[in-house]
This record gives C-alpha cells, sequence and structure tokens, in this order.
C-alpha cells in the first residue's frame, strides 16, 4: 500500500511541476515539487531493496 501512495505522491508532484513549468515558472516552487518527486523515489528504491530477497 505504501508504495502505491508513494508512486501516486510521485506523479501528481512530476504533474504539478510541469504545470509550474509551463505557468508561472516559479522556481521555488519548482523545486519543492522536484524535491518531492525525488524524496518518494528515493523512498520507492530502499523500500524495493530492503524487501529483496538476498541469496548468497
Amino acid at each position: 500500500m505504501t508504495v502505491y501512495v508513494l508512486a501516486w505522491v510521485y506523479t501528481i508532484s512530476r504533474l504539478l511541476h510541469a504545470f509550474v513549468h509551463t505557468g508561472s515558472n516559479f522556481v521555488p516552487a519548482r523545486f519543492g515539487l522536484f524535491f518531492i518527486g525525488v524524496v518518494s523515489l528515493i523512498v520507492m528504491v530502499v523500500m524495493a531493496f530492503i524487501s529483496m530477497p538476498i541469496h548468497l
């Protein structure tokens, strides 16, 4: 469930980032939206690595 929420957070942040970029192009708002997307991706990658089975 958490991955689905993070995926939606990433998707919505990218859409809003695109709207700000093509609209007002206010850089602090764009950076905030970009940062939210990056953090959500990092958390999803860490969760994926944690849940991977390790075979030695």
